[in-house]
């Protein structure tokens, strides 16, 4: 997975990709943020974490800062369902805490 890597520190849309512009949710490092956190909390392994915190840095620095699309119907705040746990402010905050300890997401396991 940390191998899929681009360059820049983002991950890949698709496989082969070499686009480096998507720091969405569901393109690049937004969404495999998380499986590393989990990764390296499973498996004790440094790389992984290291991999997450880079990662991490790209969604800061190219996602939060420059303000795109985190996911991909919208910005936060711009969902169907701004309160929503998907779409909206609740979903981000269940998001930032996760990362801080994972568990699960309600009614699926990890």
């Amino acid at each position: 997975m940390i191998k899929n890597c681009i360059p820049g520190g983002n991950y890949p849309s698709s496989e082969g990709s070499e686009s480096d512009w998507l720091v969405h949710w569901c393109h690049g490092a937004p969404g495999i943020t998380l499986t590393l956190v989990k990764a390296a909390q499973v498996f004790g392994n440094g790389e992984f974490l290291q991999a997450a915190v880079d990662a991490g840095e790209v969604v800061w620095k190219r996602g939060l800062l420059k303000a795109q699309k985190l996911i991909s119907q919208g910005k936060m705040h711009d969902g169907d369902r701004p309160y929503s746990l998907f779409e909206g402010i609740n979903g981000m905050a269940y998001l930032f805490l996760d990362m801080i300890e994972p568990s699960e997401y309600p009614a699926y396991e990890l």
